[in-house]
């Protein structure tokens, strides 16, 4: 069985000394919180989705990764016509449709667990 806790992550790899890098955490943090989307950034992303979508169409891992997320049911409307018309899918998300994602990814300090490793 298939668990998945109702969670988001964030990797972020920070080169600092080591007395700066809970500061540079925190800023890191500060960022997410309060990012702010624009049609440029809209645009731009949607271009660099359909073009890693296109470069990577002939990777089978790509493929099988692809298709184990349609069969997420925790995932709304994904299914095997939706991978058929990609670019369609893309082309139609709007500034709106991201604004609304990311409310969802976004939690409380309280919530908030991290952990620093050092190396070196």
């Amino acid at each position: 069985v298939n668990e998945r806790l109702p969670t988001n992550d964030w990797l972020i790899v920070i080169n600092s000394e080591h007395q700066n890098v809970d500061r540079a955490v925190n800023e890191a943090s500060k960022c997410l919180r309060n990012i702010r989307f624009s049609p440029h950034m809209m645009n731009s992303a949607k271009r660099s989705v359909q073009h890693f979508h296109d470069t990577e169409s002939t990777n089978d891992g790509y493929w099988i990764n692809v298709l184990r997320g349609i069969q997420d049911d925790s995932i709304p409307e994904k299914n095997v016509e939706a991978i058929s018309q990609y670019k369609d899918v893309i082309s139609g998300i709007t500034l709106d449709d991201i604004k609304e994602m990311w409310k969802s990814f976004l939690i409380s300090d309280k919530d908030v667990y991290t952990c620093v490793g050092v190396s070196g």
